[in-house]
């Protein structure tokens, strides 16, 4: 059984599609140590503002502990935001300092222009 992997050309950027196995994966790899897999869609969870798609209401910890482990890796983010837990306080209170220029910033503008 094959699966449809997309990767892309360090050297070039081109985007290239290959089915492979799973056993035949690592193989690939090697063999092509240029190319890196590409992710060209997100996952099907939505986003309300507060949190995935009810997934606060529907998940065990497992998958929460997952999606906090991804938002370590990308802090600043919504996922970050909503599950991360490594914060720590200088990195809190400059994330409060830096929202409350942006939020300064915005209304200085916004007075500019007369809105």
């Amino acid at each position: 059984m094959t699966q449809t992997y997309t990767f892309r050309d360090t050297i070039t950027g081109a985007i290239i599609e290959k089915e492979l196995s799973v056993s035949s994966y690592d193989a690939f790899k090697k063999a092509n140590p240029n190319l890196e897999r590409y992710f060209d869609s997100v996952p099907a969870l939505s986003f309300n503002g507060r949190s995935f798609g009810g997934l606060d209401a529907q998940t065990d910890d497992t998958f929460k502990e997952r999606l906090a482990k991804i938002g370590d890796k990308f802090p600043g983010s919504p996922l970050a935001d909503r599950y991360s837990k490594k914060v720590s306080i200088k990195a809190s209170k400059t994330k409060e300092v830096f929202k409350k220029h942006i939020k300064k910033f915005q209304d200085q503008k916004r007075d500019r222009l007369g809105r």
